[in-house]
Parts: C-alpha cells; structure tokens; sequence
C-alpha cells in the first residue's frame, strides 16, 4: 500500500547523471519504479494540474531523472512552467509506475523528442512512437543505436493509427490531442488498437472560457471539461469507475496563475486521465 506520492521515489532534489551508456541508462530509468510493496492498482482517474503536485519531491525527482535522461540524448528537457512537468509525473505516478514494463508493448502518440517513450524502452518495454513528420528520425534512429532498445516508430498523416486492433498494452498520449484536428477519432483508434484491459495515458491542454481562459489558435483546439467528457472520460470502450467529474476553476486557479506566461491570447490549464479499456464482453 503506497503510503504516499514520495514513497516511491529516493528524495533527491538534483541528479547529476551522466548516461554513457545503455547501462546506466537503464540504472536511472529503475531508479524511478516504486518497489513491490509500494505498488497499488490502477484505477481510473482524472485531475487538473495542481502546483502542490509538481513542487512535491516525488514529482521533482521524478523530472530531474527524466530530464538526466534527455540531457544525455538531446531530447526535450522540461523546466520552469513548462505544463510537462505536472503532467509526465501525474501519468508515471498515478497508472504506469504500477504496471511490469518488461516485455510489454506500448504506442506512444506524438513523440516527438520527448524522452517518455525511451523512459518506457530503457524498462524493458517493447515501444512504437507514431508521429505525423520525419524530422526527428534521425535523432531516433541514433538513439536507438546507441541504447539498442526495443523501440520502433511510424509515420501517418492523420488520427488514424496503422496497427490492428488490441495490439498494445498501454497507449500513452501526452498533449497532442489538442493538436488533432478529430478528437473523437484520435481518441477512438487508441481504444481500438489497446487490448482490453490495456492502460491509456492521455494528458491534454484545457480552456473553459467561462473560467477566463483562452487558447491561442495557433496552438490547435483544446479540450473543454464538456469536450473530455464527451470524447474520453465517457468514451464506451473505457472504464471510468461510474465516476463522475465536478471540476471547478478552484481546482486549478494556482495552476492557472503558475503557468500564464502574460500573454493576454493565452491562459489555459492542462489535465490528465488514466483509464483502463473494457473487457471484450
């Protein structure tokens, strides 16, 4: 039984890791797993993006792992307000640092340079990223040579993802869906190619207006509270508990200050969801 958030981690406030090989690589990213007696079942949930978490050590140790690790590889390192550092720590923490990694096969959507889907490799994990442009191959390709992971990548050019269905064992989607243009089908073909019971990982950009909010076009379209209900908390193919949401601008009026930039175009929020798909039957 987990105790608390921070039981899982060493409290470090700063890593000073150097990764010259696949090794010690592999050192840092089992340096974030909780031990057996501290994992617990996953369970559906839902949250906005809280300061008090991303200040919290677990949290903070939780990046300064991460960031150790894309340093070395030149990935996108996450400091300051960069929404990131709330929501990679919120998905590990509250679904995927319970799951055996080993062997597992997960979809990441939109990977980009982000170092998450070699955190999941570099635990044993059987990777697929899904981008729609060739610019960062090169930098994957070195990457994986380097470490010699079981990751791997595809190229499409919309929502629709070229994988059969029930394939992976988790599908993780960190803040590309405000970047698609259909929600309900990028939303649809991550439960379609999860195997039932399969975990998916999905954080997003937020803006209610009638809480102040807006969203820069050039960014997409985000999600409203209406919005994430409607294409993921309440999508048939996942298991939200029977629970229902009552989010409030209470909730995240620290976050909202924390991570407005002064830009009068932009103030929004981030979310994130861990939900589990139903069984077939």
């Amino acid at each position: 039984m987990w105790t608390s958030a921070e039981s899982c981690y060493q409290f470090t406030e700063t890593v000073n890791y150097s990764l010259h090989s696949a090794l010690q690589a592999a050192a840092v990213a089992r340096s974030v797993l909780p031990g057996a007696a501290d994992r617990r079942p996953l369970t559906a949930k839902a949250a906005l993006g809280s300061v008090s978490e991303l200040r919290s050590v677990a949290y903070r140790s939780f990046m300064a792992h991460l960031n150790a690790l894309a340093e070395d590889n030149k990935l996108n390192v996450y400091h300051d307000n960069w929404s990131k550092v709330w929501e990679y720590p919120w998905i590990w923490l509250n679904g995927l640092c319970g799951l055996d990694l080993h062997d597992r096969k997960i979809l990441d959507i939109g990977s980009g340079e982000s170092p998450m889907p070699w955190l999941f490799a570099l635990l044993g994990a059987d990777v697929m990223m899904v981008e729609t442009g060739r610019e960062n191959v090169s930098l994957w390709t070195r990457i994986q040579q380097r470490l010699q992971l079981k990751i791997g990548w595809r190229i499409v050019s919309d929502e629709e993802l070229p994988f059969a269905d029930n394939t992976f064992d988790a599908v993780t989607s960190f803040s590309v869906i405000e970047h698609q243009p259909d929600k309900a089908a990028a939303v649809s073909q991550a439960a379609r190619v999860l195997k039932p019971g399969g975990v998916f990982g999905v954080s997003f950009d937020l803006c209610q207006p009638e809480w102040g909010m807006r969203y820069p076009d050039i960014l997409g379209k985000a999600f409203s509270v209406e919005d994430f209900e409607e294409f993921v908390w309440k999508h048939p193919h996942f298991d939200n508990g029977g629970q229902t949401l009552d989010w409030k601008i209470e909730q995240c009026a620290d976050f909202l200050q924390w991570h407005w930039s002064g830009d009068s175009h932009s103030k929004y929020v981030v979310g994130a969801a861990i939900l589990r798909k139903r069984n077939a039957g």
